[in-house]
């Protein structure tokens, strides 16, 4: 009814910037560290592999979330046929992606340590990419609490994780073994 609606937006977005907010004030946190601890060739590294994973993550989507959530809330109807189909689309997506994150990290001039972390990065992406195919249907059905709850999850495991690796060996390898998490 409309009486919940407004109610409902309200309570949605305050969940949504909460948990976007927390995380990523942490994931700031994290740069900043990355910069003193490892100063600029670090983060430079870091950034760099960071956005290549992060482009070539782009092809794992390729708008099927959009149109799901579309259609779903649309309709209502259909939520596990979208789902049983778009799984093994998603997943031979993601797998093109990790294939070409590995065969960027052959070509492209890394050092042997700046490699190893692309590679780090994308398995994480990887991981994330598969398991976005799920968020869908919580955006479909507006519940967006839980969502935000996986979001914050996220956030806090990659950017305490990585904290607490790179206060402990101080090497930017640990910052993709946290993203992999």
């Amino acid at each position: 009814s409309p009486s919940n609606l407004i109610p409902k937006i309200f309570r949605n977005l305050g969940f949504a910037s909460l948990a976007v907010l927390v995380s990523k004030i942490t994931q700031l946190l994290l740069f900043v560290l990355i910069a003193r601890w490892l100063g600029a060739e670090g983060l430079g590294q870091y950034t760099y592999a960071l956005s290549v994973v992060l482009l070539v993550g782009v092809l794992s989507d390729l708008g099927i979330t959009q149109y799901l959530v579309s259609q779903v809330a649309a309709t209502g109807e259909k939520t596990e046929w979208y789902l049983n189909h778009t799984f093994t689309l998603r997943l031979g997506l993601s797998i093109s992606g990790l294939v070409l994150v590995f065969l960027l990290g052959l070509f492209l001039n890394f050092s042997r340590e700046s490699r190893i972390l692309l590679y780090l990065l994308g398995v994480g992406q990887f991981l994330v990419n598969v398991t976005l195919g799920w968020r869908w249907i919580f955006q479909a059905e507006q519940k967006l609490q839980y969502e935000t709850l996986l979001i914050f999850i996220f956030g806090l495991v990659y950017s305490l994780g990585g904290l607490a690796f790179l206060a402990w060996q101080k090497k930017i390898i640990w910052i993709g073994l946290s993203y992999s998490f």
